[in-house]
C-alpha cells in the first residue's frame, strides 16, 4: 500500500481532513492533540480538521434492544457530510458499537464488514482518500460496576449497559479484518473478488445469535459483503491505522506500575488512550514518529484541562485548542445532521461558530509562538549523566551529558535504535562522551532526513557546547542515516561506527537481492526518496553510490557485522563498502562475527569499539 506521505515526508501545505466515528471520535481528544501538534510545531501547514463523530453511531446499522433508541448509522448522513465538507482525506473509526456488545456472530460481523466497505467506497467516490482505523479495545477492568454489569457467554441478550465480558475478543477480530483493508483484494471461495477479507471465522454457538432491533436498511445484518469498485491492484482503503493493539499495550504498561489503572470507562478511553490514537495517525499519515507525552496532556478528560492564568503555559495552550475544537465540532455535526435524537446542546450555526473560532485562533497563535512551549525542554537524571529532552522542528531529540565531560566534549550520535545493544554507548558515556539522538524513524536517511539531521547537529553543538564533529553510530537501517550524513557533510564527522548496516536499499528493504523483502518498509522508503521502480534509481539513492566524498575527507570507519546476516546480507552491503572504501584509500576496520546473523548487534566486550572511537575523536 502506497503511503500518503511523499518525498522527504514533507508535510502537506493544505489539507481538509474529516473524522467519522462514534462517541470516541465525537469526544475528539485525539483530533485536538493532532491539531495542537501542528499549530505548535508546523504552523505553516494549513490543516482543517473537521470532527463529525456522533455518539452511539455504527457503520453496520445494528442496534441492541436495550439501547434507548436505534443506534444512528453513518450511512444516513454520509452523502451530505461529504458534500458539505469537501474533504481531501476522511478518517473513519467504527467497531466499538457495531458488535453491539455481544459475543462474536458471523451475522453481525458480516454487517460490519459490509457497512465499512460501503463507507470506504463512497468516500473514494467523492474524490477523497479513505483512511480506516481499527476499533479501539474494550477494557472490562475499567468498566464502572464491572462485577455487576459484565455478562458471561450464553446469556440471551447483551448491551452497552451489560456487555459480554469477552467483548474485546470481538473487537480484536474486527481489528484483524480491518488490517487487511490495506491489502489488494482477494478471491473468496466462490471466486468473487472482494475488497478486504475476513479471517476464518470459528463456529458460532447457537446461543450467541444476535439480539438486535431492525438493522439499517442498507446494511442488513444478514447481507453479503457488497461488491466494491476495487481492482486487483487497489486495496479497499488508502491507509490503515492500527490502534487496538497499541492501546492495549499502553494499558498493560500502565498496569505494571498500577494494577488498578483505569484506562477510561471501559468503552471510552481517557486522554492517554487518545494520545495513542493521535500518535498512530501522525505516524501513518505524516511519517511523524513521537514517543514522549506532551506536558499538556490531561490525565483523564480534556474537559478538565486548566486554562486559567495560574496554569502552565502548555495547559493554557491546549485549553484554547480544546475550546476551539469543541466549538467547531458541535457546529459541524449539527450542520451536517445525524440521526442521534440527542442533539448537541449549545451548538452554534456554522457561520457564527467560525467567527468565534477565528478569535480563539488568534490567541492560539500567540501561545504557539512561545519558544519555550515549542522547545518543550525537559531535564532528567540518567545513569552516568543528565538527559535533556526537547523538540526541534517538530521532532523529538535529546542529549545525555556525562557527569565529567572528556576533553574536547566528544559525542556519539545514535542515528537509530537508541538504547539497543548499547554496550559501547554506555562505556563511552563513562569515559566522558555525550550521547545524542533525534527521532527521524522511518525516513531511511533520505535527503529530508539528512537536512533535519544537519539542523540537529547545529543546535546541539551550539546549545550544549559539544564538539563540532560527532561520531555517528549507524545500526542496521541507521547505517543509511549515518553514511548519507557523512557523504553530505563529510567535514562534520569524526568517525563512523556501522553495525550490520544497510548500505544498499535494493538489498533491504527492497529485497532485490538475497536480503529479506519488507513490503511495508519498502513502500515507505520508496516514498520518502521519491523513487520510481527503476533499479538504477534505487542504486543511486544508496550509500554505496556515495562512498567517494567520505573517503576523500578521510573519515575513519569501523564496521561490525555478522557473516550469517540473512536480513541485511554482508555480501550486499558492508563487504562492498569495505572493498570500495579501501580501494579509494579510506581507513576502514572490519570486525566480522562468524556465524552471527543480524542480531545481536555490537560486541559483548565493546573495548575494540571504544578504542576506535577514542583514537579518532
Amino acid at each position: 500500500m502506497k503511503p500518503l506521505f511523499g518525498k522527504d515526508a514533507a508535510l502537506p501545505a493544505r489539507k481538509t481532513i474529516v473524522f467519522l466515528g462514534d462517541s470516541i471520535t465525537e469526544d475528539g481528544t485525539y483530533i485536538a492533540l493532532i491539531d495542537a501538534y501542528f499549530r505548535l510545531h508546523a504552523p505553516e501547514t494549513d490543516l482543517t480538521l473537521i470532527n463529525l463523530g456522533v455518539s452511539s453511531e455504527t457503520a453496520s446499522g445494528l442496534s441492541e434492544a436495550e439501547h434507548g433508541f436505534h443506534r444512528p448509522c453513518v450511512h444516513d448522513r454520509l452523502e451530505r457530510a461529504l458534500a458539505e465538507t469537501k474533504p481531501d482525506w476522511v478518517v473513519v473509526c467504527y467497531g466499538m458499537n457495531d458488535g453491539i456488545y455481544h459475543p462474536l456472530s458471523e451475522a453481525r460481523f458480516a454487517a460490519y464488514r459490509g457497512g465499512m466497505l460501503r463507507l470506504l467506497e463512497q468516500i473514494r467516490s467523492a474524490g477523497a482518500k479513505a483512511i480506516v482505523m481499527t476499533p479501539p479495545p474494550f477494557d472490562p477492568q475499567s468498566l464502572d460496576g464491572a462485577a455487576d454489569r459484565l455478562l458471561p457467554a450464553g446469556e440471551p441478550d447483551y448491551s452497552y449497559l451489560r456487555p459480554y465480558e469477552g467483548y474485546d475478543e470481538v473487537l480484536a477480530r474486527y481489528a484483524e479484518w480491518v488490517l487487511t483493508l490495506g491489502d489488494p483484494p482477494v478471491d473468496n471461495a466462490d471466486g468473487e473478488e472482494i475488497a478486504g477479507h475476513a479471517p476464518a471465522t470459528p463456529a458460532i454457538p447457537a446461543n450467541a445469535a444476535p439480539s438486535v432491533t431492525a438493522a439499517h436498511s442498507a446494511t442488513s445484518a444478514t447481507s453479503a459483503i457488497p461488491a466494491t469498485s476495487a481492482t486487483s491492484e487497489t486495496p479497499a482503503a488508502d491507509a490503515v491505522v492500527s490502534i487496538h493493539e497499541p492501546m492495549l499495550a499502553q494499558i498493560a504498561e500502565a498496569r505494571k506500575a498500577n494494577p488498578a489503572y483505569a484506562s477510561g470507562d471501559g468503552i471510552h478511553p481517557f486522554a492517554p488512550g487518545h494520545w495513542i490514537i493521535a500518535k498512530a495517525l501522525l505516524r501513518e499519515l505524516f511519517n511523524v514518529t513521537l514517543e514522549r507525552t506532551p506536558d499538556y496532556l490531561p490525565k483523564r478528560s480534556a474537559e478538565s484541562v486548566d486554562g486559567t492564568e495560574e496554569a502552565s503555559a502548555g495547559s493554557r495552550y491546549f485549553s484554547l485548542i480544546w475550546q476551539r475544537h469543541r466549538l467547531m465540532s458541535a457546529a459541524w455535526k449539527e450542520h451536517v445532521g445525524h440521526t442521534n435524537p440527542n442533539g448537541t446542546a449549545g451548538a452554534l450555526p456554522l457561520a457564527e461558530a467560525s467567527e468565534r473560532a477565528a478569535a480563539l485562533e488568534a490567541r492560539i497563535r500567540e501561545h504557539a509562538s512561545d519558544p519555550a512551549l515549542r522547545l518543550a525542554w525537559r531535564v532528567s537524571d540518567w545513569p552516568g549523566g543528565e538527559r535533556t529532552d526537547f523538540m526541534l522542528e517538530g521532532r523529538e531529540g535529546f542529549v545525555i551529558l556525562p557527569r565529567k565531560p572528556a576533553e574536547g566534549r566528544p559525542w556519539i550520535w545514535r542515528t537509530e535504535f537508541f538504547g539497543a545493544f548499547a554496550q559501547a554507548d554506555d562505556a563511552l558515556l563513562e569515559r566522558g562522551w555525550a550521547i545524542a539522538y533525534v527521532r527521524l524513524s522511518d525516513m531511511y536517511g533520505c535527503p529530508g532526513a539528512v537536512a533535519r539531521m544537519h539542523a540537529f547537529r547545529r543546535f546541539v553543538t551550539a546549545r550544549f557546547g559539544l564538539s563540532a564533529k560527532p561520531a555517528l553510530f549507524g545500526f542496521s537501517r541507521g547505517g543509511l542515516y549515518a553514511f548519507h550524513y557523512a557523504a553530505t557533510y563529510p567535514g562534520e564527522v569524526s568517525a563512523l561506527y556501522l553495525d550490520a548496516p544497510v548500505l544498499d536499499i535494493r538489498s533491504w528493504p527492497g529485497g532485490k537481492g538475497a536480503g529479506a523483502r519488507s513490503p511495508r518498509e519498502r513502500e515507505d522508503c520508496k516514498a520518502v526518496y521519491g523513487l520510481p521502480e527503476d533499479d538504477a534509481a534505487w542504486a543511486k539513492a544508496s550509500p554505496l553510490d556515495r562512498i567517494a566524498p567520505v573517503a576523500e575527507a578521510g573519515v575513519p570507519i569501523l564496521v561490525v557485522v555478522g557473516d550469517a546476516d540473512a536480513a541485511v546480507p554482508f555480501a550486499e552491503n558492508a563487504a562492498i563498502l569495505a572493498e570500495r572504501y579501501r580501494a579509494l584509500g579510506g581507513q576502514l576496520e572490519l570486525i566480522v562475527k562468524p556465524g552471527v546473523g543480524h542480531h545481536p548487534h555490537s560486541l559483548a566486550d565493546p573495548a575494540p569499539i571504544v578504542a576506535f572511537m577514542e583514537a579518532h575523536r
